[in-house]
């Protein structure tokens, strides 16, 4: 480091920040490699792949690759490939590298993210919490599933780069352990305008194969009908959903409402009631809470 009298120069700053950082960029890496192992990887691959297959590059060889881009300056994939192409540790092109990126099937990518993270968990201490949760879900495994549209493409295709309107990728729904603070499983579609209710099967199905229960779900207003709710208190779950209009709500007038206070002073209005029409025979009796 460079000094100045007692002053702290830029570079000073840098370096210093630079060794703060170390152990966590070290840990990262550390736990890529782990959960990332080649025999792992060969595994997702013979399970997962469909209708793809090996060749001359193998799908440990790609993920590597990926993980060097990441590592690259604004995440630079061709400077990855470029450099790994020089070093003679990429068997082929670099467009072939791109076209096998663009053919990865679905359920390779959720196979090895819901199968890694289950890895990942596993290393956890015993007694991790990420975040606090309130005494009265300590017996269940809060659940949060949140979606995601992958907005600001970027216009690749020449007839469309002097052309108005925003390109929309695919559509994500995640599901995410608020009390370990990792995500274990997620849904996906290549249609970014996909309705994400369509999703909840595919997250259902798979948080249900690597999270114990009873779990409580809780999710956001446009999973708010009687399909979803249906869905996620299969298996002795249980759901907490923010109300939308759509879901019909009417109060039982056998039902006493209660009005309390919640820990910050806010008035709590609870009721008792129906959510789905009077005459669909699929309603079901919940808590609303305002």
């Amino acid at each position: 480091m460079i000094a100045v009298g007692d002053e702290e120069t830029p570079v000073d700053a840098y370096a210093r920040e630079t060794l703060q950082r170390l152990p966590l960029a070290d840990a990262a890496l550390s736990l890529w490699a782990y959960v990332l192992q080649p025999a792992f990887l060969a595994q997702m691959f013979a399970q997962y792949r469909g209708r793809s297959f090996e060749d001359t590059l193998t799908f440990a060889r790609f993920v590597d690759l990926l993980g060097d881009a990441l590592l690259e300056p604004e995440g630079s994939g061709r400077q990855s490939f470029t450099r790994a192409k020089e070093q003679g540790t990429l068997p082929t092109s670099s467009e072939a590298v791109y076209g096998k990126l663009r053919r990865v099937p679905l359920s390779l990518s959720r196979g090895v993210f819901t199968e890694g993270t289950a890895r990942l968990r596993v290393l956890l201490p015993p007694q991790h919490v990420a975040t606090p949760l309130p005494a009265s879900v300590a017996d269940l495994t809060v659940v949060v599933g949140d979606g995601k549209t992958l907005k600001r493409v970027a216009k690749r295709l020449l007839p469309a780069r002097g052309a108005a309107g925003k390109v929309y990728g695919g559509k994500l729904l995640v599901a995410f352990l608020p009390r370990a603070g990792v995500a274990v499983a997620m849904a996906a579609d290549p249609e970014g305008e996909r309705n994400e209710g369509r999703l909840v099967p595919q997250i259902v199905e798979q948080t249900r194969r690597v999270v114990s229960g009873p779990r409580l779900w809780v999710l956001d207003r446009q999973f708010c009908d009687l399909v979803q709710t249906a869905r996620c208190s299969e298996d002795g779950d249980h759901c907490l959903i923010r109300y939308h209009s759509k879901g019909h709500f009417l109060e039982d007038p056998t039902q006493p409402t209660k009005m309390t206070q919640d820990t910050h002073g806010r008035a709590l209005r609870e009721e008792g009631g129906w959510l789905g029409a009077e005459a669909n025979t699929h309603r079901r009796f919940v808590r609303r809470l305002t």
